[in-house]
């Protein structure tokens, strides 16, 4: 009896193989189905990366061999589709595409969905001076616009081409590359571009510069101030020549990078949330050495500039307050400097948040006046003390006719309209005396002198005449 039960457990169980082949089957349709994308049906990244894991042939010409990859839009049409039309609306331009781009590829081309709107696949070519002819039908093809139930889809199309590195290819990488001269083609205005391997540098730096931005600024203070600091340009009463205040302008030392241009980080900043905690810890900076130099007697108004981003920010008003509270520093001696912008002027919150600004004391002066925006209709009624002249004007006035029409008519018209007027780029003598015969009330400039760490300022402002902040 055991013997039979033995050999019985021995014998195969149909019901345990169809289970283990159901199961095999099962794992098999699902692997297959993790290297498809959803919306097109077309082999995705996944794919993408296990065909081309060990280059991209075997030919002896494969060190000529190229990724394509093409973009159906910018992602700013992207997300605007998505946010009139939804997502169903999109998951077909997007079917559309691939269908439109597969329609005009040979068949022996494998075509790869890579990204919501990214298609890529591989050429060969035997000579990389010569156009892919398929690049000039692709650029033929989506000239018309994609149909989607009734309504065209303008085509934003970048094409980007990255050619592979031979033993050193690496897929993922590859895609990388080429999605950026996919972006550098629509952003140049050209049909295609090939990767550029500066230009991809500038990005990655980019990328770093607001990684380490963000590290910086959660970590403790002492490791941000051995970054970060603020000079001081003196801004003078040109009626008296006094030290009337300072510009306070932000430096940053990177310790692998050297010094960083504010034009290069604050920009980055203020594309991303970046731009909300580096304000606010200028602004920290700039009320912690008012009150320092209170104490030490010396008389200058710090002025600081904020991006038209942080006027939105429904407490940036409040925060000014509290912290000039907190530091025990009169309102009076702070200043903020914005760039007048549509989106500045059009925001019913950052005029609010001025005129409350300006109604406990903080002096509000518009930078940059003169160039890009400057709305006259808004000049009238904005709630603002000061009005910078854009540099632009002052660097050339010595030598720009036209320029020595235009600055004396700047200053008159905003005297009239209530403003203390303050030319910025002052470098030469004859400049001085011509923005001080015209009246102007304020000037900074390299000939009076350049942006100064705090120690130099304290020496250079016990050496110079003084006035009373106006």
């Amino acid at each position: 009896m055991v013997q039979t039960e033995f050999q019985d457990e021995m014998l195969p169980n149909p019901n345990t193989e169809l289970e283990a082949d159901v199961t095999f089957r099962t794992a098999e349709a699902l692997q297959k189905m993790a290297r498809l994308d959803p919306v097109s049906g077309l082999s995705n990244r996944r794919q993408f990366v296990e065909d081309f894991g060990f280059g991209l042939s075997t030919e002896a010409n494969s060190e000529q061999n190229v990724i394509v990859l093409l973009t159906l839009a910018s992602t700013e049409q992207f997300t605007g589709i998505i946010r009139a039309l939804g997502h169903n609306f999109v998951d077909e331009v997007v079917r559309l595409g691939a269908g439109r781009l597969r329609a005009v590829l040979p068949d022996e081309i494998r075509l790869y969905h890579v990204g919501a709107q990214s298609f890529a696949f591989a050429l060969n070519l035997d000579d990389e001076t010569e156009t892919p002819r398929i690049l000039e039908t692709l650029e033929q093809v989506f000239a018309e616009p994609l149909m989607c139930n009734g309504i065209p889809i303008r085509n934003q199309v970048g094409i980007g081409l990255n050619r592979a590195n031979g033993d050193l290819f690496e897929p993922s990488e590859a895609l990388r590359g080429a999605f950026v001269a996919a972006q550098d083609s629509r952003s140049g205005n050209k049909s295609w571009a090939w990767y550029d391997k500066g230009s991809d540098q500038a990005h990655l730096r980019s990328f770093r510069l607001l990684a380490d931005l963000g590290r910086l600024m959660d970590a403790p203070d002492q490791v941000t101030a051995a970054q970060f600091s603020l000079h001081y340009q003196p801004k003078i009463n040109l009626a008296t020549g006094g030290c009337c205040g300072v510009e306070g302008l932000m430096r940053w030392t990177h310790p692998n990078l050297g010094f960083i241009s504010p034009i290069e980080f604050i920009s980055l900043a203020e594309a991303t949330a970046m731009i909300t905690p580096l304000t606010r810890w200028v602004f920290r900076q700039g009320v912690t050495q008012r009150a320092a130099w209170h104490r030490d007697g010396i008389n200058a108004r710090i002025s600081l500039n904020v991006s038209p981003v942080n006027l939105a920010e429904p407490d940036f008003a409040d925060f000014v307050l509290e912290t000039c509270r907190e530091k025990d520093v009169a309102p009076e001696m702070m200043e903020i400097e914005f760039t007048e912008s549509a989106q500045t002027m059009d925001c019913e919150l950052t005029l609010a948040q001025l005129s409350r600004l300006r109604d406990e004391g903080v002096r509000v002066a518009i930078d940059d006046f003169g160039s890009g925006y400057s709305n006259m209709r808004y000049l009238r009624s904005i709630p603002a003390d000061a009005l910078k002249i854009d540099k632009s004007f002052i660097l050339t006035l010595d030598t720009d006719e036209k320029n020595r029409k235009i600055v004396p008519t700047i200053i008159d018209l905003g005297q009239q309209l209530g403003f203390a007027v303050v030319a910025e780029g002052i470098e030469t003598a004859a400049s001085y005396n011509s923005l001080a015969d015209w009246g102007c009330n304020e000037g900074q400039g390299f000939f009076m002198s350049k942006p100064l760490a705090e120690p130099v300022f304290r020496d250079w402002y016990s050496t110079c005449s003084h006035s009373k902040v106006a």
